[in-house]
């Protein structure tokens, strides 16, 4: 289960096609992203795979 506060910070610092395609993100747009929300690496990719796996 995914906790809202923190995805939020995470979902503001993509680009709305980012957030459209999650499964695109690469390495470097995933560094960046973790820079912008103030997350972890392994937070992030930890919402990318269970939003992914939803699809």
């Amino acid at each position: 289960m995914y906790d809202k506060t923190r995805y939020l910070a995470i979902i503001q610092s993509m680009t709305e096609n980012e957030r459209g395609h999650l499964e695109s993100l690469d390495s470097s747009k995933i560094k960046r992203i973790v820079r912008g929300s103030g997350r972890t690496e392994a937070e992030v990719k930890a919402m990318i795979k269970e939003f992914c796996d939803k699809k």
